[in-house]
């Protein structure tokens, strides 16, 4: 919905989108469902009369979930099985999107959390109170025969589609998995992601988000956010793993875990950053100082550097380089081979950051980071009060800031959630609620912007096929994030609460898109084999390396047979 958004939003969504399913003050009884306590001869048992209360955090921070006798506190994103009704989410160093959310019996209802340079939240409008009516007894009239919906329009998301959180012999999971998302292995064969299913692999005990392997062609998969002899871990006291990240070569992932038993001596009460040889099990700990000592304050959403010698990622440490004294989240470099850490988001004299500072992305030369910032020192004029777009380039210390107008404008709102390079590294997506970047934008919703990285040129790209900008679902929801770049520079993958990118999309809810950047075409992906939409919240997709597949994370329970639940699963769609 990656520190876990993940998609910061900045967040940080998601980045992407981003955080994960790792909480504050909640017990180790699953949200999903309601599970027994180890030992216990109860069993799990599904709560089909709920909706779901969706959270998508991006920053780093805590909020409150409150309604319906439900009280619940987090720090990233996840989702709640809760009762029909209203529910108040509110963060004390963040904006809530929508602070009130009305939830109903079998629906989702999604709220984005951003945390960061604190932006005002937008005023959203009170729910209504139905007054009830007198009972009036009426003729009861015949049901019309109903009107058969209209085929999908071309191009709209015909391909194959294969659920991956299932277990080896294909059977479904017993909780939600991909709330951060998931990544493709280097090749494309695999693909890594976070559940918090108990029933993928043999032995799952701990009630905890686990991080997972998935082998396309077999089915296979593997439990990888074990210690060193294979043991799963206590998942530590808030939520387990999450934030996979492959290496450039497929033979480690990195990730965020709250465990404590991973590596011997984690007694940091924090989430960190770990990395996990697959071949012969080898873990270790990279979130720490250049001696190797571990540090206060957690660290997440890890990212690999192109050439596998180096892991950006976030933190809220002031132990892991000196003089780190701003109280705030920073991005580190950490030099695997060394073990040398370097902080990045500071300013081009090495003045350190006002505001905090989120997920990380490497070009693909290696030489610079963009990331998204609530800071407003990092370069000069920075006077908007809001989370910006950055660049860092590693070699020279240069900073400058990327969510600009073409005129060197700045932003009249906050970015949100990770950016994401062209394959060439001349220009970086990302989403933003300014709506000052490029003319004529009246929604007032998140949307996504290309900026040319040489001569400042920006455009918008979440727009229709003509270039109609999106509606965003009539300012039910934010809009258009999590954009990610096609292997060969020719299309964007991105979420979006927009219905009018495509005709006959009528589902209300969030989906996935394609745009082509040569002709304007979109293509929605999160829809059945035979192209039809979906019911279900759709969202986070990624590219697969040879740029035919996409995988995402959805509810929705129509884009594979035998899917019973409402639940969040990862699926791969071959795109027609």
């Amino acid at each position: 919905m990656s520190s876990h958004r993940g998609p910061v939003l900045v967040g940080f969504l998601a980045a992407t989108l981003v955080a994960g399913p790792a909480w504050a003050g909640i017990s180790t009884q699953n949200p999903h469902t309601a599970w027994s306590r180890p030992g216990s001869s109860l069993t799990a048992k599904k709560k089909t009369s709920k909706g779901t209360l969706a959270i998508v955090v991006s920053g780093s921070g805590s909020f409150t979930v409150t309604g319906k006798g439900f009280r619940k506190a987090g720090s990233a994103s996840k989702s709640f099985k809760v009762k029909p009704g209203t529910y108040t989410i509110k963060a004390a160093t963040g904006s809530v999107k929508p602070g009130k959310a009305k939830v109903r019996k079998g629906k989702t209802t999604r709220v984005i959390v951003t945390f960061a340079a604190n932006p005002s939240p937008k005023p959203t409008e009170p729910v209504a109170t139905p007054t009830p009516s007198p009972t009036i007894t009426q003729t009861p009239t015949p049901t019309p025969t109903p009107t058969p919906p209209p085929p999908p329009p071309p191009g709209d998301g015909g391909g194959a589609v294969q659920r991956l959180s299932t277990d080896a012999a294909g059977n479904e999971a017993d909780n939600g998995s991909g709330y951060d998302g998931a990544a493709w292995s280097p090749d494309g064969t695999r693909v890594a992601f976070s559940s918090d299913a108990s029933n993928l692999v043999p032995g799952d005990t701990n009630a905890r988000t686990d991080v997972f392997v998935k082998t396309l062609a077999t089915g296979a998969i593997q439990r990888i956010s074990t210690d060193a002899n294979g043991l799963q871990t206590n998942g530590g006291s808030f939520g387990g793993s999450f934030d996979p990240a492959w290496s450039p070569d497929g033979s480690k992932i990195a990730f965020t875990s709250y465990s404590t038993d991973l590596v011997i001596g984690d007694t940091n009460s924090a989430k960190d950053v770990f990395v996990k040889t697959l071949a012969g099990g080898a873990i270790q700990r990279i979130s720490t100082d250049s001696a190797g000592l571990q540090v206060n304050g957690s660290s997440y959403k890890p990212e690999w550097s192109p050439d596998g010698t180096k892991i950006a990622f976030a933190s809220e440490s002031s132990g892991l380089v000196p003089g780190d004294t701003n109280n705030g989240t920073d991005l580190f470099v950490k030099v695997l081979a060394s073990g040398a850490i370097e902080r990045v988001s500071t300013g081009s004299a090495g003045l350190q950051a006002d505001g905090g500072s989120f997920s990380p992305a490497w070009s693909p030369d290696g030489n610079k980071i963009a990331f998204v910032s609530g800071a407003t020192n990092l370069v000069p004029s920075d006077t908007n009060g809001v989370v910006d777009v950055f660049m860092k380039n590693l070699t020279t210390s240069a900073v400058e800031r990327v969510s600009t107008a073409a005129n060197g404008g700045q932003a009249d709102a906050e970015a949100y959630d990770r950016p994401s390079w062209s394959p060439d590294g001349t220009k970086i997506a990302f989403s933003s609620y300014a709506n000052n970047l490029v003319p004529g934008d009246t929604n007032t919703g998140m949307d996504l912007f290309v900026k040319t990285v040489s001569n400042a040129a920006i455009q918008r790209v979440s727009t229709t096929a003509n270039g109609q900008q999106a509606n965003n679902g009539g300012s039910r929801d934010p809009g258009s994030y999590h954009v990610r770049w096609s292997p060969d520079g020719t299309r964007l993958a991105f979420n979006s609460d927009a219905d009018n990118l495509v005709p006959f999309d009528t589902n209300n809810t969030s989906d996935v898109f394609v745009k082509s950047l040569t002709s304007g075409a979109v293509q929605r992906a999160s829809t059945s084999a035979s192209g039809a939409q979906v019911g279900g919240f759709s969202y986070l997709p990624e590219w697969s390396p040879d740029g035919k597949r996409l995988i995402f994370a959805s509810e929705a329970t129509e884009l594979v047979s035998g899917k019973t639940s409402g639940q969040l699963d990862v699926f791969v769609k071959t795109l027609g």
